[in-house]
């Protein structure tokens, strides 16, 4: 029997009765506490004002006109194929059919529908339609089979049958056509429905909506308990053959946050009209009962079991929505809990402990892909709005603001967030663009930089109601903007550095951190930014988030696709973040000096220096040097990709494509070559732990056979939007080379330039030239000069007619540099000599302590050095005796302050300095407080701790501070649990078990640096 629509597979899940609706043995539960007796998450007051601003704003008339035309679809349902859209938990969950494609048009699909291209109707139950050909999987009728019992056997008729746990192809590639379109009707349709009704009746009060979530909600709630994706999903069923688990309940534990605080909204919403009506033959208060028993009450189980469990933020908010929903219950000790728990599991830590311990000092939480960070965002400003409902004002912790800030700092030519990790494209864009989370942050705290992001992009008066949520305040009137300039910033707790200039038109972002949860293989990359365009991109979100699909960690997160060095054929190996010796912006250039010689074992130098230079108010150029050496490293490869779009190379000869890929002509595109122990069909294991190259994903390899190693790209969105590329490596094998943004979804070709040099106990320099540009370049020229440390000299010429000559010099091996056939000499790290006109050149000079052009001797301007004498952690501000009198107290402003001893160099933007009568006091710009603990016991050694310390692996040469900060301790690392002194001793006296400890990055002893920067 074939059930070919919603009302025949409603109809026949009436005939059927309790065979087809019961499969598992059901479990129910009655209520633990007393019902609900008022809504909490919305106020009469709250409610409103919304309906005001519906009838008196176009925007929030379209935003309530949209709610309800949604919801209107769903009240033309009837109960019965209402209750039928939702089966047992009998029936698995996908949210990918595999990684194959379609059976008949390969990955073909993910060109047209994307990562999740699959077309779902709700009134097909159980089935997929491909987007490219309309072909309809499974060939049997899934929804009789169900309805049967799932005992049947002889109803998986067809080509290509599927029992719920997938159809299994020709090559052995299971495809789970039933679970994902199970998964896919829950998660879009489902539990959409219910939250538009719930939203549509308090926009309205219509009691219609009310009554149609409550027959949804009560048959979700019928279905819950019984849901455990582990046992119930592909991706379970995937982990468990690999001896993991993978919890959830109705879909993944991460989802499943959304699930639970979309549910209890939605039940909150339609409380007080469910008593008016019948739903499946039971009254209202039994309804409210089945609902509050085993939806919401089972909802609070999976948060505290680790089914509902998200990325930090996610299952915090879905606790408050249902425990504020579900009104009666233990809600001080969970919200509390929400506030200080300082246990051992960081993605439970309680805001107190997790805006410490989780969230780098300059505001930038732990998941290092920008868009995964903003996620935090959205959901602890939601946290926060919703916990003022129970007494709690989480934007008081003072960390919090810090949150808001960093999104903003990040932000490149006023329109691109760097696609650090698994985030973003290589198209760029912005991240942060939420009136909701920005008109939260403004009303919260006033901070002129928050109203001005929100008018960036038109979300201030009546055109700022853009969401649901801001139905429910006031808007935010447009104001005068603040018009701060922007600088170069450093980010050293997330670690990233971004070079800008005056004008804003070019800058480049420089990662450098410790990977978090969603970051890559990618230490000392780099994007630039130029032309309105991302001109040097990171690749952005992988194909998938999912341990199973190789190309993912052979690729996208691989080393080799970024604009970094690969040492001895193999990703990044060790997690450990870059320590900054130089950033300095001042004049018409600006520097960076980064090393991360621990990110691989074989090295003990993996280093980059960077220069901004600007030619005029919108022109800049970069200069580029990376040094790499090592005792045991054998290869280093030097990569730079420009834009999606068209390359031309300049004045060089190149070979033919050679057949195959970087790997060797016989390696094929994606074949993990270097490890084949994984590269079998026969492999069903994670991907996740690959080492190997990535080369085998670039192809048309050519080698440069003569002239030089430059190229031209063109931005595929501007053609116009150009940038050159000089790589001047004259003792390298240059390489170029071609790849797929991503291996399946994102078909973008990429051009890469590379240079290769192999050697025993290697020691390498590679430089470039990098110039954005549009009509035409202004550089004419670039070549290095003989001698120690990289001479560059750039002629440029630009359009008005002004010419000039550059001498970047950068001291990559300490000492005296000396041109003397340009009468330049210098003790300066990094120094520019800008030859032009008829007057005295210009220069630029960061630290060091002269410059001589000809005759004229420059002396640098003294900056500050000393030793840290006092630290006011909660204020910022550290007391500095210095070195000598002569120390010029501005060179601080607006610069960088390091705080060095043996374990560490820190950096911290300044935000001011003053004279004082033993040196100065230095007040940093972002937190000195980078982690908070309970002491569990004070030891000779150290303090134990079970608070989860995420950051523990950045700790050392940090400080324990005791809470009240009246004492600090030197730590030489933060290990298994253990805040291990310096010097073992008798100074856990001063610590008490049971009371909390501060870490704190600067402390008494430290030594202070400022650097100074001279420019004319």
């Amino acid at each position: 029997m074939r059930v070919h629509s919603l009302a025949a597979w409603a109809a026949l899940l009436l005939f059927c009765g309790p065979v087809a609706a019961e499969l598992l043995p059901t479990k129910v539960r009655a209520p633990q506490y007393p019902l609900k007796t008022q809504r909490m998450l919305l106020s009469d007051a709250d409610i409103a004002l919304a309906r005001e601003q519906v009838a008196r704003y176009e925007t929030a008339k379209g935003i309530a006109d949209t709610i309800v035309k949604r919801a209107d679809a769903w009240l033309a349902w009837d109960d019965a194929a209402l209750r039928a859209l939702v089966p047992t938990a009998d029936v698995p969950r996908a949210f990918n059919v595999g990684t194959a494609g379609c059976p008949q048009c390969g990955k073909a699909i993910y060109e047209k529908g994307g990562t999740y291209p699959w077309i779902i109707d709700p009134k097909k139950p159980f089935q997929v339609t491909c987007p490219v050909d309309g072909s309809t999987y499974p060939s049997n009728d899934y929804a009789a089979y169900y309805a049967g019992g799932l005992n049947d056997r002889t109803l998986l008729t067809g080509d290509y049958p599927d029992d719920g746990w997938g159809w299994a192809g020709p090559d052995g590639h299971r495809y789970w056509f039933v679970a994902y379109a199970n998964h896919w009707t829950w998660r879009n349709h489902v539990i959409p429905a219910a939250h538009y009704l719930g939203r549509a009746y308090v926009l309205t009060g219509n009691r219609d909506y009310a009554r149609k979530a409550a027959v949804l909600l009560d048959r979700i709630a019928e279905v819950y308990p019984n849901m455990d994706y582990h046992t119930q999903s592909r991706y379970g069923q995937m982990q468990a053959a690999n001896g993991a688990r993978y919890e959830g309940k109705i879909v993944n534990l991460i989802w499943e946050t959304g699930v639970l605080t979309m549910m209890a909204e939605a039940y909150d919403y339609v409380w007080d009209a469910i008593d008016d009506t019948t739903v499946a033959g039971k009254t209202g208060e039994q309804v409210r009962a089945n609902i509050e028993a085993n939806l919401l009450e089972e909802g609070i189980d999976a948060y505290f079991s680790g089914k509902a469990r998200g990325n930090f933020g996610m299952h915090q908010k879905a606790l408050v929505y249902v425990g504020l929903a579900r009104q009666y219950g233990k809600q001080d000790e969970w919200f509390e809990g929400l506030l200080n728990d300082a246990g051992d599991n960081y993605r439970m830590t309680g805001l107190n402990y997790a805006l410490y311990n989780l969230v780098y000092r300059d505001g930038a939480p732990y998941e290092t892909a920008p868009g995964y960070n903003f996620s935090w965002v959205v959901n602890l400003t939601t946290v926060a709005e919703a916990l003022t409902r129970a007494g709690y004002d989480v934007y008081g912790i003072p960390k919090m603001r810090r949150l808001y800030d960093a999104v903003l700092d990040v932000v490149n030519v006023g329109k691109h967030t760097p696609s650090v990790g698994d985030s973003g494209s290589v198209y760029g864009g912005l991240v942060g663009l939420d009136p909701f989370v920005y008109q939260s942050a403004w009303r919260a705290y006033g901070d002129p930089r928050y109203r001005d992001h929100l008018q960036s992009f038109g979300a201030v008066g009546e055109a700022g109601i853009r969401r649901f949520e801001s139905l429910f305040a006031p808007i935010v009137e447009a104001g005068e903007p603040a018009s701060t300039p922007v600088r170069s910033r450093l980010l050293d707790g997330y670690g990233m550095a971004i070079l800008n200039n005056p004008a804003n038109t070019v800058s480049l972002a420089l990662y450098y951190g410790y990977a978090g949860g969603h970051g890559h293989y990618d230490r000392l990359h780099f994007e630039l930014f130029a032309n309105d365009q991302v001109m040097m991109p990171d690749l952005g979100y992988p194909d998938f988030m999912n341990a199973y699909v190789p190309g993912i960690f052979s690729w996208s997160k691989n080393t080799i696709a970024h604009n970094t060095v690969t040492v001895n054929a193999q990703r990044q190996l060790v997690n450990k973040p870059g320590t900054v010796h130089l950033f300095a912006d001042a004049g018409f250039a600006r520097a960076l000096d980064i090393d991360a010689a621990a990110t691989y074992p074989e090295t003990d130098t993996y280093r980059r220096r960077m220069m901004l230079i600007d030619l005029d108010g919108a022109r800049s150029y970069a200069v580029d040097c990376f040094t790499v050496a090592g005792a045991d490293s054998a290869q280093h490869d030097y990569s730079l990709h420009g834009p999606p779009g068209t390359f031309a190379a300049v004045d060089g000869e190149w070979s033919d494509p050679a057949p195959g890929t970087l790997a060797g002509p016989d390696v094929p595109v994606g074949y993990l070559y270097d490890e084949p122990e994984i590269a079998g069909a026969d492999y069903t294991g994670s991907y996740a732990n690959y080492r190997g190259s990535g080369f085998q994903h670039l192809e048309k390899v050519q080698r440069l056979t003569g002239g030089a190693a430059a190229g031209v790209w063109r931005h595929e969105r501007d053609a116009d939007a150009r940038i050159r590329i000089d790589l001047l490596a004259p003792d390298a094998e240059i390489l170029r080379a071609e790849a797929q943004v991503s291996p399946i979804t994102h078909t973008q070709r990429l051009t890469y330039l590379i240079a290769r040099r192999t050697g025993d106990a290697l020691a390498s320099r590679f430089v470039s030239v990098i110039e954005p540009h549009r009509e035409s370049p202004a550089i004419q020229s670039r070549r290095l000069l003989p001698g120690d440390g990289v001479a560059l000299e750039v002629r440029w010429a630009l359009p008005g007619g002004e010419s000039g000559r550059d001498l970047v010099l950068i001291n990559t091996e300490g000492g005296v540099m000396r041109r003397e056939a340009e009468g330049v000499e210098t003790d300066a790290p990094m120094a520019l000599v800008r030859f032009a006109g008829e007057g005295a050149p210009r220069y630029w000079m960061a630290a060091g302590s002269y410059l001589r052009i000809g005759d004229e001797r420059i002396e640098q301007t003294p900056g500050i050095a000393g030793a840290v004498t006092r630290v006011e952690p909660e204020s910022g501000r550290v007391h500095v005796a210095l070195d000598g009198a002569a120390a010029d107290l501005s060179v601080a402003g607006g610069g960088i302050v390091h705080f060095e001893n043996a374990y560490r160099r820190a950096a911290h933007p300044v935000a001011s300095v003053e004279a004082t009568a033993e040196g100065a006091v230095i007040t940093v710009a972002d937190d000195l407080r980078v982690g908070r603990i309970r002491v569990a016991v004070a030891r000779e050694d150290g303090l134990a701790t079970a608070t989860g310390l995420a950051f523990a692996p950045v700790y050392d040469g940090t400080y324990a501070a005791h809470e009240d900060f009246s004492a600090f301790v030197p730590l030489r690392a933060v290990k298994g649990g253990v805040a291990l002194f310096a010097e073992p001793g008798d100074v856990a006296a001063g610590f008490v078990a049971g009371e909390d400890a501060w870490i704190v990055n600067a402390g008494p002893g430290d030594r202070v640096e400022v650097t100074p920067v001279r420019f004319r």
